[in-house]
């Protein structure tokens, strides 16, 4: 009857370390798909395609494809006065960067 005992006590916590490890992998994939879904939804801005941070500038241009642009990717050191246009935008606003009356 022990050896019974002794096999069946075996038996049963196979199960439970294969029941819980297959929890375990069902909660690592639910965490890579969080993880994917969260890096797709996190918005992202400028010709680098990061993320917010710094000092950001929003590009005047009324079709500009990017809109929102960090300083330091732009060469822009303080925030300019009147409207400011984007590197891809600025030809279709004779070749100017910013100026007071656009």
């Amino acid at each position: 009857v022990c050896d019974m005992l002794d096999m069946f006590v075996f038996l049963c916590s196979q199960v439970f370390e294969f029941d819980n490890s297959a929890a375990n992998v069902t909660t690592n994939k639910q965490q890579q798909q969080h993880h994917q879904q969260q890096q797709q939804t996190e918005e992202v801005y400028c010709i680098c395609r990061r993320g917010y941070y710094g000092n950001m500038i929003a590009c005047d241009g009324p079709n500009c494809r990017i809109e929102w642009f960090h300083f330091e990717c732009v060469g822009l050191r303080e925030q300019p006065k009147g409207k400011w246009f984007c590197p891809s935008c600025r030809p279709a606003h004779g070749g100017f960067s910013y100026g007071s009356d656009f």
